[in-house]
């Protein structure tokens, strides 16, 4: 959307918007897309003082004029959302985990597994990675911590 891209490098357009532009403009057919970057162009620089909900009206309804088809393929794709835990390929001891979330319950996942996973002081040998798939377990458990697992007694992440 280079017309928008033009607004935001000037800071005309926050990220945030941009941001949510592109997430909603996911599903719009390439040939739509030049005249909704034109139409955004001339409407999103009033759009500031509006609440993300209100901006996501906004963009939603110029979506709809132009492309009507995008608002179909993507509540197809919000219907797709599943979580699947395992697989025959499993190795021995893991299970793998893959799914379709709501981008704010992603974020929000994310946020809190990334926020357990540095609960833990340095010497834990896990990694990160290790961490934040622990820390899923954690709170699947009902837990909002991460015990850490380094060997000392005076671990200032110990509960």
């Amino acid at each position: 959307m280079p017309a928008v891209n033009v607004l935001f490098l000037a800071g005309v357009v926050d990220l945030k918007v941009v941001q949510k532009l592109k997430y909603r403009t996911k599903f719009v057919d390439e040939d739509v897309l030049p005249v909704l970057d034109a139409t955004l162009a001339e409407r999103v620089v009033v759009w500031g003082g509006l609440s993300d909900l209100q901006v996501e009206k906004k963009i939603d309804q110029l979506i709809e004029q132009h492309d009507p088809d995008a608002v179909r393929r993507r509540r197809g794709a919000v219907r797709q959302r599943d979580i699947t835990i395992g697989d025959w390929e499993d190795d021995i001891g893991t299970t793998s985990i893959w799914g379709r979330l709501f981008v704010t319950d992603g974020a929000v996942v994310k946020k809190r597994l990334t926020v357990m996973a540095s609960g833990v002081c340095a010497d834990d040998p896990r990694t990160v990675g290790q961490r934040r798939a622990d820390a899923l377990g954690a709170l699947a458990a009902g837990s909002d911590q991460l015990s850490c697992r380094c060997a000392s007694p005076d671990c200032p992440a110990r509960s």
